[in-house]
């Protein structure tokens, strides 16, 4: 077994200190001297300089640009109680509340609900056009005339006009919704911060700053991502539900709406299930993570402490046990996602197969055309899309 060096203890003056080193790199790469020193760590013990030269700090001109704006308008956010649970129920209203606190912002919530529901309408008008178009084509039988095509086409143009507007407003609608999502995931950032800092001295001493910082992140991104969520998947896949039963009712008969719902609860019943076991495994997925995370933070903080007592062999260990792991546990939650999408995906094409088979056996009775067909089969891969989704928001619900 190799030997280890013995740790260099030989007190020196800190010329070559690596703290030493990067103040002055970062005073060369700032036009302001630094204004602070590290007065405790003078004398420490001789760290050689590094071979390859340090990375430059970059120029601080943007972060002082976007720190001026925000100086501009930096109000306190309000603080509104959270719900005790995280049901869906509770959630909604909550949400909701954080946003209409937000002062000069309660616009965009209306404005990005106007814009997704020009998109909703735009998005089911394009398979109504493209039923339209098949039907003038077909109702020829075999003989089209220049009017036939002139109806397709014009049809075809419109769809193209619809899908514009509708990808159009979808985007206005993330651009105008943005700034309030991430508006309430600063009051959520900000409230939480504070509740930290004034928690007692006990609570910091048994709990570890990495995890900590972890929990903090990545609770404020799930506050904007559910919220998100909420507002462009959650309700307008629901209004879309309806609109699409509706059509398919109208255009075939009520079994074929009824498989449409039969199939969207069986999917969420499905998933609600199974997203359950998958999230029990994601949040032992997260306590891994936050321990790493601990770990690299804590290691680091006390380096000295760490140099001191020869213990980066012992530190290092541990880091590598705890990416194992994560690696193990990650790989078991991404097992059970796929046979959840692999459940999803079996239970959308079983529906999607009765619903069109009964839309074509109606055709073959003569009741309905082949454009019914084609606009259903639309429809269904329109309103199944957001779907996919319906997975994740429930998990990082929960």
């Amino acid at each position: 077994m190799r030997s280890r060096a013995p740790l260099d203890r030989t007190f020196r003056p800190a010329p070559n200190d690596l703290w030493e080193y990067l103040l002055a790199d970062a005073s060369a790469a700032s036009s302001t001297p630094p204004t602070r020193t590290l007065p405790a760590l003078r004398g420490s013990y001789h760290t050689p300089r590094p071979t390859t030269q340090a990375p430059s700090i970059p120029s601080p001109a943007d972060l002082e640009r976007f720190l001026a704006i925000a100086d501009k308008d930096l109000e306190e956010p309000a603080f509104i109680e959270p719900p005790k649970t995280v049901n869906l129920v509770e959630m909604m209203p909550y949400l909701f509340r954080m946003a209409q606190s937000v002062p000069r912002m309660q616009w965009r919530l209306y404005a990005a609900v106007v814009f997704m529901m020009v998109t909703k309408a735009a998005g089911i008008y394009v398979p109504i056009l493209f039923k339209q178009a098949v039907d003038a084509l077909s109702a020829g039988a075999g003989n089209i005339s220049d009017a036939m095509i002139k109806s397709a086409v014009s049809a075809i143009v419109l769809s193209g006009v619809a899908k514009l507007v509708g990808g159009f407003f979808k985007e206005a609608q993330m651009v105008v919704f943005t700034p309030l999502a991430q508006a309430v995931g600063r009051q959520v950032a900000f409230h939480t911060f504070r509740h930290l800092l004034d928690l007692d001295t006990q609570f910091h001493l048994e709990h570890k700053t990495g995890s900590l910082s972890r929990v903090l992140e990545r609770g404020t991104r799930s506050v904007y991502m559910i919220f998100r969520s909420l507002v462009f998947t959650f309700i307008p896949t629901a209004v879309e539900l309806v609109l699409v039963c509706a059509l398919l009712a109208k255009a075939f008969n009520a079994l074929v709406a009824g498989m449409v719902v039969v199939t969207f609860l069986v999917y969420v019943t499905y998933t609600t299930v199974q997203t359950m076991k998958v999230a029990e495994k994601r949040k032992a997925v997260n306590a891994i993570e936050n321990e790493t995370s601990a770990k690299t933070v804590d290691a680091l903080l006390n380096f000295e402490t760490v140099t001191l007592f020869n213990n980066a062999e012992l530190e290092t260990k541990q880091y590598n046990r705890y990416l194992r792991a994560y690696h193990e546990a990650g790989y078991d939650s991404e097992v059970s996602s796929c046979s959840l999408n692999a459940g999803q995906a079996a239970i959308l094409a079983v529906g999607v197969t009765a619903v069109l088979a009964s839309g074509i056996l109606s055709c073959g009775a003569g009741a309905m055309t082949v454009g019914d067909v084609v606009m259903a089969n639309a429809l269904l891969l329109q309103l199944w899309a957001p779907l996919q989704f319906l997975g994740w928001f429930y998990r990082e619900l929960r």
